[in-house]
């Protein structure tokens, strides 16, 4: 059973689990978004502290091969992936994910009012990014820029696509029209409740982060 998804973020690739180890409960909305924010920083201090340009590189440009045909991707994967033994436990971890989100390194916006507009330009990143930063054999990957702005890259088996564009109009509606019942700030941030707050300041709050998976 999936119990975690895949974030792709920055060229590199993370673990981020749905679930409480112990008690089995969903993680609530602030432990998610805590888990996001690490990645971020990890993102931005990776990028300051580069010590092998090649090598995350070469590791940043793993999803592309997903676009490859089946017979051929099916031969990459076997013979580069499955037969090493680091890349076997990586591709485990990305393939047994529930779905896999690519959060973006840039703001989805065009005109200077900063009012989308373009619906076609938004339409071709969200399918192929810059061919690096989706893996397509995902049920669907969650494409979220650097601004806010989200859309979703479907594969086909497991549903058709307005079956998942219901459910993100559902949930945007949601956080839009019950923003202040969700606990949601302004710019869209997850805030605490009050039971989390004081759990906060008590230092009982659990928190987790993210676990990083490497090729």
């Amino acid at each position: 059973v999936s119990r975690h998804i895949v974030v792709i973020c920055g060229g590199r690739y993370y673990k981020v689990k749905m679930f409480d180890d112990v008690s089995g409960k969903l993680r609530d909305r602030l432990q998610i978004q805590a888990a996001l924010q690490g990645i971020l920083e990890s993102r931005d201090r990776a990028a300051s502290f580069a010590a092998s340009p090649l090598e995350v590189s070469a590791e940043h440009k793993i999803p592309a091969l997903t676009t490859l045909g089946r017979t051929k991707w099916a031969e990459v994967r076997d013979r580069y992936l499955l037969r090493d033994a680091t890349n076997k436990v990586a591709l485990d971890a990305v393939e047994r994910a529930i779905f896999a989100v690519s959060l973006d390194d840039y703001d989805q916006i065009t005109g200077s009012d900063e009012k989308f507009t373009d619906f076609s330009e938004h339409g071709k990143n969200i399918i192929h990014g810059d061919g690096t930063d989706r893996w397509l054999d995902k049920s669907f990957n969650l494409v979220i820029s650097r601004n806010g702005r989200v859309g979703a890259h479907c594969e086909h088996t497991h549903s058709d696509a307005p079956a998942l564009c219901h459910v993100l109009d559902q949930y945007t509606c949601r956080e839009f029209h019950e923003a202040k019942a969700l606990f949601t700030g302004p710019n869209g941030e997850i805030e605490a409740t009050p039971e989390q707050a004081k759990a906060i300041a008590k230092g009982t709050y659990p928190m987790y982060s993210a676990e990083r998976i490497i090729f």
